[in-house]
């Protein structure tokens, strides 16, 4: 689908929809291509498996808060890490 690149607030909405829905949106500016709109998941940017990235997450979150527990100040730690005490 082509759309101007010129999209109002109440249009976007619309078009994630379609994109959503499997469209690629083409981006137009003076009759030439500025930009696609596609799929996130499609792209292979996003996974599709919402709920093992948020396993993921919480398992970094887990993590983290186990390696800072100690940490009073990341900025006194990062000062401490260069030398300047």
């Amino acid at each position: 689908m082509l759309v101007t690149a010129e999209i109002e607030k109440s249009r976007l909405s619309d078009l994630i929809k379609q994109v959503q829905a499997g469209d690629e949106i083409l981006l137009i500016r003076d009759n030439k291509p500025v930009a696609k709109i596609v799929s996130a998941v499609e792209s292979g940017i996003a996974s599709q498996s919402s709920d093992q990235d948020e396993k993921e997450l919480a398992l970094l979150w887990e993590k983290g808060g186990k390696a800072w527990k100690n940490v009073k100040s990341a900025s006194v730690w990062v000062e401490d890490l260069r030398g300047n005490k």
